[in-house]
């Protein structure tokens, strides 16, 4: 479209033939009519709302269109070109780098004004986040076999060889209580919450600092995954459960500048994002993505608004993603086998708005017993969940998550060339078929780290999608969303020929392997049945989005907050269970470690 001089009278700022010419080249023309619909992306309840009330303020993040890098400059120009009363101007522009995206409060004006800019790609509100979840005496890590790997990576390892340094882990939540017996002096905590609410020094509401016991805990009795493994506590999150999408940028913004600094090769968010959105236009989806292209292993919680009913879908961020470990909740049913394993009832999955499904694969969630400061809120909110001085028993993704994430640590201790795309293959390939579950729902099955171990060339399950990464403007590589939607658009079966026998673990592969829609459906999928060539039928869907009509959530007038709520511990609060978790015995401990191997 050519560009025109607006009719609008413009401030005394703007007059100088410069500036005119920027707002030409970075503004739509000013005689579009104001019921016409944003030229960028703007869910259409958030453009209702600032046309209805244009002197508002609206915490939104603005993301610039792909290759261009020049999101700042049209924020500027729009709130010079539509100022704001002096009572109602706010923070400054909080700009980030994993995402070419700006943090701002827009008055609605502004924002209807910025609707037009031929430089951003969306505008969508900042909403608010949401918490998901040696020897221990429960029975969960010995259904992940992951006592097996110990030994070769832990300092107090039983084979007196010199052990490879486990790679760091990356909590983005609540802060980590670094004080911790637990953590043994391993924890760097960094506070990067820039909310108003209570959050106190540390982790003021204990979900991080569980989420870091079951990832990487060493306490006798209550070991994590990884027990050697470094923690970066990432602290986005208040002492109530909430915090800001901005925030979750900012960390990684963060990764992104500091992962080769401090070793972290994993980043686990047990923690999700309270509107629904697509990879095509959502910042944070872009975020991590940014973060997986640039070599971290990215787990994400899949969420606690399942239902037994049905699937419930996965829409939000960043368990819609589909490059990172998207992990479900098992219930392990007070035994070691998987037979009679299944998904637990609030444990979201499902496809996501994009087509995707999810989750990749899942681990024990329900349940779960770990460690939390005696006075973080989540303690004082529910005692009756305390099963002994600072630790307790509480039920969710947000828990099955960092098993994955020292899952994947442990593996990149003992695998340090492979990728994030190797780690993720590894551990679908070899998880176990959780024999009680409902098809599907907890992706391919259990992780079980032994067999992961033991591949050396582990298939990709993101291959089909690294066709539409490209160079990125700002350096690294990028996911194309927008050549990925127009190709899937046009064809349904975009994603095959992408399981090559190349890419297969020597020996494990046969030209006459199926994986088809029996294998998966029926829970008795085996490691080499998948079909090069071809996804099985039904994991990527076509969905809303090719229609154009796709629309991210419904916000209640004039409160900006998502209409569901999501709770911290959402619909697995009321998951309790009187006896205190699940435990073992000493007698069935040691029968496990005998089958896996291991003396102790």
């Amino acid at each position: 479209m050519p560009c025109r001089k607006s009719n609008r009278p413009l401030p005394a700022t703007l007059r100088s033939a410069l500036l005119l010419v920027t707002l030409c080249a970075l503004l739509a023309p000013a005689g579009a009519s104001a019921g016409d619909r944003p030229s960028v992306f703007v869910p259409q309840s958030l453009y209702a709302a600032a046309r209805a009330e244009p002197d508002r303020g609206f915490d939104v993040i603005v993301q610039g269109a792909p290759n261009v890098g020049m999101v700042a400059r049209a924020v500027t120009a729009a709130l010079t070109a539509v100022p704001a009363k002096e009572k109602d101007k706010a923070k400054e522009p909080r700009r980030f780098t994993s995402v070419d995206a700006v943090n701002v409060q827009l008055t609605g004006q502004q924002l209807v004004y910025l609707a037009g800019a031929r430089d951003v790609l969306s505008i969508t509100p900042n909403t608010r986040l949401d918490v998901a979840g040696f020897l221990n005496k429960q029975q969960w890590p010995y259904v992940t076999g992951v006592p097996k790997l110990w030994p070769l990576t832990t300092s107090t390892g039983l084979l007196g060889a010199p052990v490879p340094p486990t790679p760091g882990i990356a909590i983005v939540d609540s802060g980590v209580d670094a004080a911790r017996e637990d953590f043994g002096g391993r924890v760097t905590n960094v506070d990067l919450y820039t909310g108003t609410a209570q959050n106190a020094a540390g982790d003021g509401r204990g979900h991080g600092t569980f989420v870091a016991s079951i990832a990487a805990g060493q306490a006798a009795g209550y070991t994590g995954m990884a027990p050697s493994a470094p923690i970066v506590s990432l602290d986005v999150v208040d002492d109530s459960g909430h915090g800001s999408v901005s925030d979750l940028l900012a960390a990684c913004d963060w990764l992104l500048a500091n992962k080769d600094r401090y070793g972290i090769r994993v980043a686990n968010f047990s923690i999700y994002a309270a509107s629904p959105a697509t990879i095509r236009f959502d910042p944070l989806n872009r975020a991590v993505e940014k973060l997986w292209l640039s070599g971290l292993v990215v787990v994400a919680a899949a969420g606690n608004y399942g239902s037994a009913a049905g699937p419930s879908g996965i829409p939000y961020a960043p368990a819609n993603d589909p490059f990172v470990i998207t992990v479900g909740a098992a219930d392990i049913s007070g035994s070691v086998s998987t037979n009679d394993d299944f998904t637990a009832p609030w444990s979201a999955w499902g496809y996501t708005p994009d087509g995707f499904a999810k989750p990749d694969l899942s681990a024990p969630g329900r349940y779960m017993v770990g460690a939390v400061p005696a006075t973080a809120t989540m303690t004082t909110e529910h005692p009756e969940r305390v099963v002994a001085p600072g630790y307790m028993q509480i039920s969710g993704t947000s828990f099955s998550a960092p098993v994955v994430s020292g899952a994947a640590a442990e593996l990149l201790a003992l695998h340090p060339s492979w990728t994030p795309d190797q780690v993720k293959g590894a551990l679908m390939l070899r998880a176990k078929p959780m024999g009680a579950a409902v098809p599907r729902s907890s992706g391919v099955g259990e992780v079980y780290l032994p067999e992961s171990n033991t591949l050396t060339l582990p298939p990709n399950p993101n291959l089909s999608l690294r066709k539409f990464v490209v160079a990125d403007p700002a350096g690294g590589t990028m996911f194309d969303a927008e050549a990925w939607s127009a190709a899937a658009a046009a064809d349904p079966l975009w994603d095959a020929g992408t399981w090559e026998p190349g890419t297969w673990e020597p020996g494990t592969w046969e030209p006459s392997a199926t994986w088809d829609t029996a294998s998966w459906i029926s829970g008795t999928w085996e490691p080499g049945t998948w079909e090069p060539g071809t996804w099985e039928p039904g994991t990527w869907e076509p969905s809303s989005w090719v229609s154009g009509t796709w629309e991210p959530g419904t916000w209640e007038p004039g409160t900006w907050e998502p209409s569901t709520w999501l709770n911290g511990l959402d619909a697995a609060a009321a998951d309790f269970n009187s006896a205190g978790g699940y435990w073992i015995s000493d007698l069935e401990r040691q029968q496990v470690l005998a089958e896996l191997g291991v003396t102790g």
